[in-house]
Parts: C-alpha cells; structure tokens; sequence
C-alpha cells in the first residue's frame, strides 16, 4: 500500500504542473474512501463521478499568501493502492 508521503508527493507534483505559480501548505494525508471523479483530469469538460468507492489517501493544499485570494484549498485523491489521482475537489 501507498504510503501517506508517497501520496503527498504525487498530490504535490500534479499541484505543480497544475498551478505552477501559486505556493500551498500540504495538510497531512488522510486514509479515505471515496467515490472517484474527473476534477483533477487537465482535460475535463464535465465533472463525472464514478460508483465504485476507492481506498485514497485524500491530500488537501490549503493556498497561501496571494494564491489564498483565488485558491483556498485543493484536495487530490490519490488511490492508496496504485498511486493513481482518480480525483479531487477544490474551494476557490
């Protein structure tokens, strides 16, 4: 099983590619089961969900500074068995 930093780490890097100019502070992972969806796919038009419940590891990014004015907290669902992002959530 993933652990709670690899999860991190992969949250981290795809919060990067993501949002490459704004600065988080990475809240500690927490074991959870979720229903997947497509909010953190570069590529979606719509938000899908799936109904299958996964193991995750939710990793949340609370923005700081001036990022906190338009990104307040993501969340990355990264699957706790293979390391795959199969979602996530955001509060702007």
């Amino acid at each position: 099983m993933l652990t709670a930093a690899d999860a991190t780490a992969i949250a981290s890097a795809q919060l990067k590619a993501m949002v490459p100019w704004g600065t988080f502070k990475m809240v500690e992972p927490t074991l959870t089961w979720v229903l997947p969806n497509n909010a953190m796919a570069p590529s979606a038009t719509e938000l899908r969900t799936d109904s299958t419940a996964r193991l995750t590891w939710v990793v949340a990014a609370k923005g700081t500074g001036g990022t906190a004015e338009s990104v307040r907290v993501v969340e990355y669902y990264v699957d706790a068995t293979d390391g795959s992002v199969v979602g996530g959530d955001s509060i702007s």
